[in-house]
């Protein structure tokens, strides 16, 4: 799959139960690392998901910052990270065709 110029080295899905430890995540994983939100949703049964996406190293740093930020507030944080992503669902992620809410049309 062709990639554009725009598109970063990796992504990384960060799931957690409660939308607060979900926004804690978030907010630790963008100020300390600059890293890109793609999508955010309710995934159902009070669970909540984000995909974000950066450099390979920002997002290594952004899994452990998110999950140090959301855990005071939630006993489930879930992280995957994906490096140059090949998968048909990683890819999807990073072309920005996401089965969820995008966060980027909702910004406009």
């Amino acid at each position: 799959m062709p990639r554009s110029s725009s598109h970063s080295e990796a992504i990384a899905l960060v799931e957690t139960r409660g939308v607060v430890a979900l926004a804690c995540a978030l907010e630790a994983m963008e100020k300390a690392t600059g890293v890109e939100l793609l999508a955010i949703d309710r995934v159902g049964g009070g669970v909540a998901f984000a995909a974000v996406t950066g450099s390979t190293a920002a997002i290594r740093n952004a899994i452990e910052i998110a999950e140090e930020a959301a855990r005071p507030h939630t006993e489930r944080v879930g992280v995957r990270m994906y490096v140059r992503p090949t998968t048909p669902g990683a890819q999807l992620l990073s072309a920005g065709h996401l089965p969820i809410r995008s966060v980027a049309s909702q910004r406009r």
